[in-house]
């Protein structure tokens, strides 16, 4: 059923948009508010005329039509339906109107009607070129009535940007035969589209989250042998529903551009067949393994997406995880960084860093005097020390208790034995006494050791210590 047509009302000639609702559904819906939104009709010499609807009244069928001064037009969806000659036409006036319109008005990037076709509901009365755009909440209101399918609206851009998409997608569904965003049950670069996301994965429906992410099959892939340069501005149109633009490119931009191609210097609009060339055997091979990658690659993409949809709980809580992991790595590397070591130290300075750790309970200094293998029996024994003052010290509050203040190593004598600082061993004598606490004050014991220091990745490092006590 047409929702838009010519009628006489009042004894005059008409243009009329079906609501699809009764009085009552009519009132309910406070739609007689929109009867004020305005239309705008643009002449081909640029100027634009303000159109506004005259009234209401009940047609057909108890529904309710609204009316206003007649145009006379052919609708512009129905037009890029057609044929392509007429369609390029009728695309090119409707750009060039929508240039005339500017930034400013708000209008549906579709819904228009061509002045000087045949197949208008009367004959024209405007000049041929002449383009009506229709107020955007009544046509849409109408379009929703007739049941149509928008193919070429991106309903979440505005301005230019929408106007673009919209050129774009005219010309896509011109010169390819279907709109780039419905979705043929059959076409592999929109095979797991999820209808939970928008409408789509419906024959000849358009794919929401196809058009977000700019996934459709390039016109060069879907028309063989397309004018290079009208192939690269209707990608651009179409990639702006994706946010994907060149650094300064604009709506405008795209529209001034695709009119220059469309109609080379305000002459007559270019026939279809002017903007294809012949492909020879070889480049017909060429482009359909291009077409084969680029399907392959999107239908990777896909699966991708699709698979981080799936698993978004658990993706979050792998890189959750992963954050944890780094930052107890990080820290344990920053504890390991700030542990005692050897570097810089001479070999006599190792060993009487050693033994001079004993009084401070200083375990860790002891450990990096240590190699690897060495005996840890004096570490242990320092630790467990360590150990006990700090239970009895949370215990009595005391600083330190006094059992073990006069622990540690006094008298120490170091002597070299043999080796230098040039060699990769070297050994000494180490001759001290050991105060350990007793059941009544401290208890002395003297000692020798004699110690061998090996490098250890540069470091001077204790390797073996042979003891004897007095």
């Amino acid at each position: 059923m047409r929702r838009i047509f010519v009628s006489e009302v009042e004894g005059r000639k008409a243009l009329c948009f079906d609501t699809g609702l009764d009085s009552r559904s009519f009132a309910q819906s406070k739609f007689f508010q929109c009867i004020a939104e305005p239309g705008f009709i643009v002449y081909p010499s640029g100027s634009v005329e303000t159109w506004k609807a005259s009234g209401v009244v009940e047609g057909n069928g108890s529904s309710m039509l609204v009316w206003g001064p007649l145009f006379a037009g052919q609708r512009l969806d129905l037009l890029v339906s057609a044929g392509k000659d007429e369609a390029l036409t009728a695309i090119a006036w409707w750009i060039k109107a929508r240039l005339a319109l500017g930034e400013k008005q708000a209008v549906h990037p579709l819904v228009a009607l061509i002045a000087g076709f045949n197949g208008g509901e009367e004959n024209s009365t405007h000049p041929e070129g002449t383009v009506f755009f229709a107020p955007v909440t009544l046509s849409r209101r109408c379009m929703l009535a007739e049941g149509d399918e928008d193919h070429y609206n991106c309903p979440y851009l505005k301005g230019m940007k929408a106007a673009a998409f919209c050129a774009g997608a005219m010309l896509y569904r011109t010169l390819t035969g279907s709109a780039p965003f419905s979705v043929p049950g059959n076409n592999p670069a929109y095979q797991g589209c999820d209808s939970r996301q928008g409408r789509c994965c419906g024959q000849g429906r358009y794919c929401g989250p196809n058009m977000r992410e700019g996934n459709f099959i390039p016109l060069r892939f879907a028309a063989p042998g397309v004018d290079e340069k009208l192939d690269c501005l209707v990608q651009a149109a179409l990639m702006t529903a994706a946010r994907v633009q060149k650094p300064g490119e604009t709506g405008t931009g795209i529209l001034n551009r695709l009119l220059e191609v469309l109609m080379p210097e305000g002459r007559e609009v270019k026939t279809a067949a002017s903007f294809f060339h012949s492909l020879s055997g070889e480049e017909e091979a060429l482009l359909l393994k291009e077409k084969a990658k680029y399907i392959k690659r999107k239908s990777i993409a896909g699966k991708t997406r699709r698979f981080v949809i799936r698993n978004k709980a658990v993706l979050l809580g792998i890189a959750a995880a992963l954050v944890i992991v780094f930052f107890i790595a990080n820290s344990i590397l920053k504890s390991r960084a700030e542990l005692p070591t050897t570097r810089g130290m001479d070999s006599k300075e190792v060993v009487q860093s050693y033994y001079n750790a004993f009084g401070e309970m200083d375990h860790p200094l002891i450990g990096a005097c240590l190699a690897k293998g060495a005996d840890r029996s004096d570490l242990d024994m320092v630790i467990n020390m360590f150990v006990i003052s700090k239970v009895r010290q949370a215990y009595e509050f005391n600083s330190r208790p006094e059992e073990f203040s006069g622990f540690g190593v006094t008298d120490l004598s170091v002597e070299l034995l043999s080796g230098g600082e040039d060699d990769n061993e070297i050994h000494y004598r180490a001759i001290y006494t050991l105060w350990m606490p007793a059941d009544q004050g401290f208890q002395p014991g003297r000692r020798s050791d004699e110690l061998t220091l090996a490098r250890r990745r540069g470091n001077w490092q204790i390797t073996e210590i042979r003891r004897s006590i007095d």
